[in-house]
């Protein structure tokens, strides 16, 4: 069967099983591409495909220039990135395991193909000073949009929640009297509960009843709003939180940042790698250890603590 034909039946499929309309445009944006592919190599049918085809693809990928296909955006010197055709191959997986279960295959292409490895690099997360400069130079701006920054960037540090599950939130989420709030239809569309601390209680307090936007209809119950009552766009957060990293020397600033931040401190602290996956979302324990790597700084206080010669005090001996 002709490729472009099972991409319709199997984002249908998506469609039907509840997929995100972001992950089914991932997912469609992917494997279109894929099928241009195939037809500079004159491939209609799946049938006729190899294992080489899609190593090919991603080899292909690989060598890529950045936004070099983006009809409005100039290509960049840097190739895209190990992950981005990481989730190429992983979405080629998933689509081909599709065909095999509805039977369109026989066998599939991507059962030798092994999927690119990835680099393990160290973020390095926001120290104790750079939060409280971060803090202390939002906490500057004295008008509503400077309260409502300062109130974001600590609800993400101390939450560790999505840009988009921060945007979505309602002020019927927040239980300020039982520090907690509720992420509904989050990553995987399921709710949980995600502490909140005493000082961010009283922030989102503040903000709530002296700083928050009158609400452009009465039907918005966002709790973080523009200065025009609507609700806040990820886009507009990612650009507000990266306009304050640049202001403040930290350029590598993001939401995903004070994420990770969050986790790597809430590990440091309490060291509890399960009670962490149930505040962040995360579908597997594996996800979650992603944040149990040790900076340098950790793992020099570890040595001080279990160093073998200094237990036996090697420097009496000598």
């Amino acid at each position: 069967m002709e490729f472009a034909k099972l991409l319709e039946g199997y984002l249908l499929t998506c469609r039907t099983e509840g997929k995100s309309r972001k992950t089914r445009e991932l997912y469609g944006r992917f494997l279109q591409r894929f099928g241009f592919y195939l037809d500079a190599l004159g491939i209609a049918d799946i049938a006729d495909m190899e294992a080489d085809t899609v190593r090919g693809f991603l080899d292909m990928l690989a060598h890529t220039k950045k936004w070099s296909s983006h009809p409005m955006v100039p290509a960049q010197e840097e190739t895209i990135s190990e992950h981005t055709v990481h989730i190429f191959s992983r979405t080629l997986r998933t689509f081909f395991n599709w065909c095999l279960r509805e039977g369109y295959l026989q066998d599939s292409p991507m059962r030798t193909v092994k999927a690119p490895r990835l680099p393990k690099k160290l973020i390095k997360v926001l120290t104790d000073k750079e939060i409280e400069e971060l803090l202390f130079v939002i906490n500057q701006n004295k008008g509503e949009v400077g309260k409502r920054d300062l109130v974001i960037v600590s609800f993400l540090l101390d939450t560790g929640v999505r840009s988009g599950e921060l945007v979505r939130l309602k002020l019927g989420d927040l239980n300020l009297d039982g520090t907690y709030a509720r992420i509904e239809r989050a990553k995987g569309k399921k709710d949980r509960i995600v502490p909140l601390g005493a000082s961010l209680c009283q922030l989102l307090w503040k903000y709530i009843h002296r700083w928050r936007p009158k609400p452009f209809s009465p039907v918005v119950e966002n709790v973080f709003l523009t200065q025009q009552g609507t609700p806040m766009k990820i886009s507009s957060l990612d650009r507000t939180i990266k306009r304050y990293g640049k202001r403040v020397g930290i350029p590598r600033l993001n939401p995903y940042l004070l994420r990770h931040t969050f986790a790597t401190l809430y590990l440091r602290t309490c060291g509890d790698v399960e009670a962490l996956r149930k505040i962040m979302g995360d579908e597997s324990i594996q996800t979650t250890q992603r944040y149990c790597w040790l900076l340098p700084t950790d793992l020099v206080a570890k040595h001080r603590l279990y160093s073998p010669l200094d237990r036996i005090r090697f420097g009496k001996l000598r």
